[in-house]
This record gives structure tokens, C-alpha cells and sequence, in this order.
């Protein structure tokens, strides 16, 4: 019975998992982990305000070919994050990843020179 139960529920959690996977924008293959990050940024959002793990969102991008460091994506996704408030402030509410990507770029410029 109980092994019933787990397998019962691990495919639940397999289920959840695709489903999410297919939420997932595709991207070109090449390219910079920041740029990655950017390209899926409102699964990101979505995740982190669900309560995933950076390490989660980490695993579910590898399933979907986009890979990433664990310590890049928890380094960037904050900044990613302040790049969109700041745009947003500035009356940019639908921010094309360029520019989200200049501002991110931007503002570690910016707080290498102070």
C-alpha cells in the first residue's frame, strides 16, 4: 500500500515538473548565462514567488537544455529582478531582454566605480 502511494506520488511530482517545463520560453542554445537568465525570466519570477529553490529553477532549466551555474543563477537573478524594478520606475513596463540586460550590465558598471 504504502508503495502504492509513493510511486503514486512521485508521478505527480514528474507531472508538475513537465508541466512547468512547458511553461519554459525556448532560447537559442549559445549564449551567456545572463542572457539565459534574462530569456527566462518570468518562469523564474513565477518560481521564486511559488517558493522554488534557486537550485529547483536550476535543475528544471537543465531538463529544458538551459544550463546554468547554481552560484551564477543566485548571483544574477537579483540583479535581474533589480534591473526590471528599476526599468519599470522609469515608466518601461514590458522591458525587451536587451534592455533588461543593459541595466543589469549598467548597474554593475556603475557600482564598480563608487
Amino acid at each position: 500500500m504504502y508503495d502504492d502511494y509513493a510511486d503514486n506520488e512521485r508521478q505527480r511530482l514528474i507531472e508538475a515538473e513537465l508541466f512547468e517545463l512547458a511553461e519554459v520560453e525556448p532560447i537559442k542554445k549559445r549564449g551567456t548565462e545572463l542572457r539565459k537568465l534574462i530569456a527566462q525570466r518570468r518562469f523564474i519570477l513565477d518560481q521564486r514567488r511559488r517558493g522554488r529553490s534557486v537550485e529547483g529553477i536550476v535543475r528544471i532549466l537543465a531538463k529544458k537544455n538551459i544550463h546554468v551555474f547554481e552560484g551564477t543563477a543566485r548571483n544574477y537573478i537579483p540583479q535581474i529582478e533589480n534591473a526590471i524594478h528599476a526599468l519599470h520606475v522609469i515608466g518601461n513596463d514590458d522591458p525587451t531582454n536587451t534592455e533588461i540586460h543593459r541595466m543589469v550590465i549598467e548597474r554593475a558598471k556603475a557600482s564598480r566605480h563608487n
